[in-house]
């Protein structure tokens, strides 16, 4: 027993599969998007962390020379 589609049903199939097509993929890259921003806030506080230290360090030196 065959089923014939009319442009209703068509319709709103296509949405669910559209919406089902985009949302996943529109979430992943939210999480990315998050994820990335808080790597470069660890690059950003790590680059940070070596300048103090190298800082120190210099200073240390220009005391003992």
């Amino acid at each position: 027993m065959s089923k014939r589609i009319n442009l209703d049903n068509l319709k709103t199939f296509l949405t669910q599969l559209k919406t089902n097509i985009t949302d996943p993929i529109a979430n992943d890259v939210s999480t990315l998007s998050v994820k990335v921003r808080n790597a470069e806030s660890n690059i950003i506080t790590a680059n940070s962390n070596i300048s103090s230290v190298q800082q120190a360090l210099n200073d240390k030196v220009n005391k003992t020379e």
